[in-house]
C-alpha cells in the first residue's frame, strides 16, 4: 500500500523545500542511503475544524507570522509560552517574550559568518535549514550529517542550541523512490538525534494526504526517539498549497492529531511566494489560525 501511495505522491514530495564549506577533511556520512483524544467540531473563521481536548504541544513560528498574521490573542499566547519557539529575522530584536528566541541560517557557512558577527542577546538557538536550493552550498547538500555535526560543535561551544531541519529534497537525484523513503533509509534522523537539541521533520509536502503524513512522521520520530529519547521533535505543517491544492484548517488538524503522540510539537509555516519559496501559493494564514485555535481555545 505504501508503494502505491508513494507513486501518487512522489511529485508532491519534490516540492518539499518551500530551508561555505566547513572543514574539508572532516568525516561524515553522505546523504546516500547507507492516545485517543476527545474531539468536538466547531467553526473557526470559515473552516469547520476539530477542537482537541488536550494540553497544547510546542509551536515554532516566525515572529513576523505571529505578530502580523495571527489574531492578537493567539499571538500573545504563542509569544508568552516558554514551551514555544519563535524565529526572529535580521532586523528584529529578540526580547520581551516568554518563548524561546531563535535565528535561522540556511548553511553552515552562513552560521559561521553569523557567529563571527555575534548573536543577539536572548537568543536560545539557531535553526540550521539545509535544503536542495541555492542558499545551501552543494558540498553541504551532499554531506548534511557532516555539516550538521559541525554546526552542533559551533553552537554548543557557545551555549546555543541546534535546531536541525533538513529538507527532504537533499535526497533529490540521489537514489530511487520517494524522498521521504530515502531520508528514512539514510540514517540522517538517527545521526541528528545525537547532536541536535531540536529536530524538525519537514513533512509538510505530505500534509494533504493525512495517512501518508502520519506514516512518515511517526516513522521518522521513532528513529529519532530510539537514538535520543529526550530530544525535542517537531513536525512541519504549512498553509501553502501543493500541486494546486491549498490545505484547509481541518486537514492540518487531522495531520496534527494523527501524530501528536509521536512528536513534541509543530513548526507551522505561513509562507508567501518569494526567493525561498518560489512555488508557494498566495499568503493564507487562515488554516494556521484554525489549527492553533483548535489547540489554544
Amino acid at each position: 500500500m505504501l508503494k502505491a501511495i508513494a507513486l501518487i505522491l512522489s511529485a508532491a514530495i519534490a516540492l518539499s523545500a518551500c530551508g561555505t564549506s566547513g572543514s574539508k577533511g572532516a568525516k561524515g556520512t553522505s546523504r546516500k542511503p547507507s492516545k485517543e483524544t476527545a474531539r468536538t467540531t466547531t467553526t473557526l473563521g470559515s473552516v469547520p475544524v476539530t477542537s482537541i481536548s488536550q494540553s497544547s504541544p510546542s509551536w515554532l513560528i516566525t515572529y513576523t507570522a505571529a505578530t502580523k498574521y495571527l489574531p492578537e490573542t493567539l499571538s500573545q499566547t504563542i509569544l508568552s509560552s516558554p514551551n514555544n519557539f519563535v524565529i526572529f529575522g535580521p532586523n528584529q530584536h529578540p526580547g520581551g517574550i516568554g518563548a524561546k528566541a531563535l535565528i535561522d541560517v540556511k548553511s553552515v557557512a552562513a552560521l559561521q559568518s553569523q557567529l563571527q558577527l555575534g548573536v543577539p542577546n536572548g537568543v536560545y538557538g539557531v535553526v540550521v535549514d539545509l535544503e536542495h536550493w541555492s542558499f545551501t552550498p552543494l558540498q553541504e547538500q551532499q554531506n548534511p550529517e557532516q555539516y550538521y555535526e559541525e554546526a552542533s560543535t559551533l553552537l554548543h561551544s557557545r551555549g546555543l542550541k541546534l535546531v536541525a531541519t533538513p529538507g527532504l529534497d537533499l535526497f533529490k537525484g540521489v537514489g530511487k523512490g520517494p524522498l521521504y523513503e530515502q531520508i528514512l533509509s539514510s540514517g540522517l534522523y538517527t545521526s541528528l538525534a545525537k547532536i541536535a537539541d531540536v529536530v524538525d521533520i519537514q513533512a509538510q509536502s505530505l500534509e494533504n494526504s493525512p495517512a501518508l503524513y502520519a506514516q512518515f512522521v511517526t516513522s521518522a520520530a521513532q528513529q529519532i526517539r530510539d537514538a535520543n529519547p529526550t530530544v525535542t521533535i517537531l513536525a512541519g505543517l504549512t498553509t501553502s498549497g501543493r500541486n494546486g491544492v491549498v490545505p484547509t484548517g481541518s486537514v492540518l488538524v487531522e495531520d496534527a492529531s494523527a501524530v501528536q503522540s509521536s512528536v513534541s510539537g509543530f513548526w507551522i509555516n505561513i509562507p508567501s511566494p518569494g526567493a525561498t519559496c518560489p512555488t508557494c501559493s498566495a499568503l493564507n494564514p487562515i488554516p494556521a489560525i484554525d489549527l492553533l485555535q483548535s489547540y489554544l481555545h
